[in-house]
């Protein structure tokens, strides 16, 4: 038998006494046991986080290299000073970037709100039987949650209607 269940079967079989004993030791041995692995589990992810903000660090470094040209300086604040079209007399300069992060390709633009609307419209309509939110969302490729936001707006402008959980295109749901 498994030491820990000779033990617990041990313990049964003993008197009141000894049985108590037995069940507190069991349970302190237990709680160092516990306490043991979370100490690891927490100097496991603090190393985690401190390398990630070291990795996160050499990034951020490396787009501020690739963005700073050679005429450029970037400031401790992460902003780009181009030093050709600065003033002599220390004026602020001709450009300035807010960040590195300007570098990200931002993809999602505001006009991206009307395109995923006019696809969520899309979705709904070419399921006259009705969709739920879950399965316009994979249809879209987005995150489920994300579609309340999208239908609410849809529903708001009378594009579509909604019949429990389910969205029809206007008019399909009454023929339900």
């Amino acid at each position: 038998m498994r030491p820990l269940i000779a033990n617990i079967v041990n313990a049964i079989r003993s008197s009141g006494a000894p049985r108590a004993a037995s069940v507190r030791e069991m349970r302190a041995d237990t709680r160092s046991a516990l306490t043991q692995h979370r100490q690891i589990r927490r100097a496991a992810a603090l190393a985690v986080r401190q390398t990630l903000r070291r990795h996160r660090a050499a990034v951020i470094a490396s787009l501020r290299a690739a963005f700073v040209g050679p005429g450029s300086t970037a400031a401790a604040d992460g902003t780009v000073v181009d030093r050709e079209t600065r003033a002599p007399s220390g004026s602020p300069p001709a450009v300035e970037h807010t960040s590195v992060w300007e570098l990200w390709p931002d993809s999602r633009g505001r006009e991206d709100a009307t395109y995923e609307l006019l696809q969520a419209l899309r979705v709904i309509q070419s399921h006259p039987e009705g969709i739920c939110a879950r399965d316009i969302g994979n249809e879209l490729g987005i995150d489920w949650r994300r579609v309340p936001g999208l239908t609410r707006s849809l529903l708001e402008a009378g594009v579509i209607e909604q019949v429990e959980q389910d969205f029809y295109p206007t008019g399909k749901a009454a023929a339900r």
